[in-house]
């Protein structure tokens, strides 16, 4: 597994979130991007995320207990208008202090299109800490990336 060091910002985070207690049934955070030049905290995680706007309208990921031990990962791409592609993965992370070793990924596209959506399930370490990370990009038809990222809270898989 590879072990992946965090900023000092998102140690704090982390530590934020452990304090609050999450429980492990659902966890996500939603936010939407408006076009916008200054900053905007995403609810519930400490995290500030500049928005771009042009295309990507939101992106969301979440994690869930499905299961023992079985946990549905997933992450959505929505845009306000139709892109040339759309993509959107979800990326689940073991929580081990200040690192973060990576379990499993899922990727997904469209083409043409307005949204996508992708979700993977995965057997994990009981009585773990993990989190999802959510990539959202958005390719216009003149070639334009637009790209942002999503977290979801800490959960405790029991």
């Amino acid at each position: 597994m590879r072990k992946r060091r965090l900023f000092v910002a998102f140690s704090t985070c982390l530590m934020l979130a452990l304090s609050f207690g999450n429980a492990a049934s659902a966890a996500v955070i939603t936010f939407d991007q408006r076009p916008q030049l200054e900053l905007m905290k995403l609810p519930g995680s400490g995290q500030v995320a500049k928005p771009n706007g042009t295309y990507i309208a939101g992106g969301t990921c979440g994690i869930s207990e499905i299961g023992a031990g079985h946990v549905r990962i997933s992450a959505d791409t929505s845009c306000y208008r139709k892109c040339a592609k759309v993509d959107a993965t979800a990326t689940l992370y073991q929580v081990n202090g200040s690192y973060y070793d990576f379990q499993t990924d899922a990727y997904g596209c469209a083409y043409d299109a307005y949204d996508v959506g992708v979700y993977k399930d995965w057997y994990v370490e009981r009585q773990k800490y993990y989190q999802v990370q959510g990539g959202h990009n958005a390719t216009a038809y003149d070639g334009t990336l637009e790209p942002t990222v999503s977290w979801t809270n800490i959960v405790y898989v029991s």
